[in-house]
């Protein structure tokens, strides 16, 4: 009993001592602050209270407790930064976080098991990569994001407002993805629903990397390491005549195996080249349904390719493909099938070019 009094009483002094050396022995606050009025880093030292918050995330992040919360209390910019900690960063409504990003990523999840959510920010790329990368994490949720400006280049044709791969969570919810050559990019094991979020741009014909206002694809779905299945789920979506493909599924460099899933559901494609596609050097599995949705004013609106042993299996229902310059539903390279059921809307097609509604393998099945 003697020697545990005596070694809580040496322990304490320890931290007295430390805490006297520029607070660096604080313990870390369940919830912090940043301001951009009133902030200063060199607040750590009380944890970023509320009456004398940090100026950045990163110094704030530095005093939060795993699965804390940091707040924003003001508006202005606050600059990227590496997340390596599960944690809530919140904008609330009416206040304006802004990260401008001039090069690399705009904010970096880097850590294994971490369980991040971030809340009414937006992120502007200045010569920047991409919004958000996630090299490692458990999961990322994101709401009332606004990423804008990441075009890429012929030297980094992967720029992005999300960057996400590995076995992880994501949620993205009424959010805007605006102007970046990919909005999300998402590949080998990732779980993801996108919901009530938009992808805009100004399109322009001939799509080229590091073209202001070309949004090639809206959403990204990719499984290149044999083994993953990649899963997306969009829903009440909604993609403008900028963005080139709405949705686009392309395993790469697979020999035996990796899958790819994608269900799209009360989702619309307004203008651009395709509602959803998957280009002719897929090497993997595709399996897409799509629900209720609407493609209007494109060249295509499902454009499925199939490379043997690979297959690709799309299914339609309850949806209107309309006014396609070419094709409303298409075929190519072998092993894809498209699948309709008997309630779909597939009209005024092939005005330009083409002369049809089909061409492919195309299958119409009775719904049961």
């Amino acid at each position: 009993m003697h020697r545990s009094s005596t070694a809580w009483l040496a322990g304490t002094l320890l931290v007295a001592m430390l805490a006297g050396q520029g607070g660096a022995a604080y313990a870390a606050a369940a919830r912090t602050f940043v301001s951009a009025q009133t902030g200063a880093d060199g607040n750590t030292g009380v944890n970023c209270g509320p009456t004398a918050p940090c100026r950045t995330f990163g110094a704030a992040l530095g005093v939060t407790s795993p699965g804390g919360e940091v707040v924003v209390l003001s508006s202005g910019g606050y600059g990227p930064f590496t997340v390596t900690q599960s944690v809530t960063i919140t904008a609330p409504e009416g206040v304006y976080a802004g990260i401008s990003v001039p090069s690399g990523a705009g904010i970096n999840l880097n850590a294994p098991g971490i369980d991040v959510t971030l809340k009414g920010l937006t992120i502007n790329g200045t010569g920047g990569a991409s919004g958000i990368v996630v090299n490692k994490a458990q999961s990322l949720s994101v709401e009332r994001l606004t990423v804008s400006n990441f075009p890429g280049s012929p030297s980094d044709p992967t720029a992005s407002g999300i960057d996400i791969g590995g076995a992880v969570e994501l949620k993205v919810v009424d959010s805007t993805f605006n102007n970046c050559l990919f909005g999300i990019i998402m590949f080998n094991g990732v779980n993801a629903l996108v919901q009530n979020t938009r992808f805009l741009a100004d399109y322009t014909t001939n799509v080229v990397f590091g073209t202001p206002g070309t949004t090639y694809s809206g959403i990204i779905v990719q499984t290149v390491d044999n083994v993953s299945t990649t899963s997306l789920t969009a829903r009440h979506c909604y993609f403008n005549a900028g963005v080139y493909a709405g949705f686009n599924a392309l395993p790469l460099n697979n020999t035996t195996g990796g899958l790819v899933r994608i269900a799209i559901e009360d989702s619309t494609v307004f203008g651009g080249s395709y509602g959803f596609f998957t280009q002719t050097n897929v090497a993997g599995n595709i399996v897409v349904t799509v629900a209720d949705s609407t493609f209007d004013v494109l060249n295509f609106g499902i454009s499925a390719n199939g490379n043997p042993p690979f297959t690709t299996t799309v299914t339609i229902s309850g949806s209107s493909i309309t006014n396609m310059l070419n094709y409303a539903l298409a075929t190519s390279a072998g092993n894809a099938t498209i699948y309709t059921l008997g309630n779909n809307s597939i009209a005024n097609n092939g005005t330009v070019v083409g002369g049809g509604n089909t061409t492919g393998n195309i299958v119409a099945v009775a719904r049961q």
